[in-house]
């Protein structure tokens, strides 16, 4: 009797431990922001930080009319559906363990160095972000 009690915790500790498994766990995720629009840019943001929120591995590409999104100075209105900056929700996906990557010739382009972006937005050239967004198992969006 004691052997099925001891069994039965056991089963019963192996369901609510893979209960707690997030749902994206061990999915990837690629987010690209190339839009300077609000709008669009929050939403692929939004996206990105509710994937990442759920267990996805998630990378955030910033090029082109985005880099105010991630630089110290730059542009930051709320995105009215999540009542934050896109910077704001950006700096939680780093903490949480996102990528944010830059891209380096749209930095350069802007005379922009690495000290002029937010903490773990990373200036990165075309390898690393195309390696992102090519592996097989990744999904990548555009905003």
């Amino acid at each position: 009797m004691k052997n099925i009690l001891k069994i039965a915790i056991v089963m019963l500790l192996i369901v609510g431990v893979a209960g707690i498994a997030k749902p994206f766990s061990g999915k990837k995720m690629v987010v690209t922001l190339a839009s300077g629009d609000l709008m669009s840019s929050g939403l692929g943001t939004a996206l990105a930080w509710g994937a990442s929120k759920e267990g996805a591995k998630v990378t955030v590409v910033i090029g082109a009319n985005s880099l105010k999104y991630v630089t110290k100075d730059g542009w930051a209105p709320k995105f009215p559906a999540k009542k934050k900056t896109i910077k704001e929700i950006l700096k939680k996906m780093v903490e949480s363990g996102a990528d944010i990557l830059v891209c380096g010739m749209c930095a350069k382009v802007n005379g922009l160095k690495q000290s002029d972006f937010i903490k773990g937005a990373k200036i990165s050239m075309p390898p690393p972000i195309l390696k992102a967004m090519l592996d097989k198992d990744a999904k990548t969006f555009e905003y």
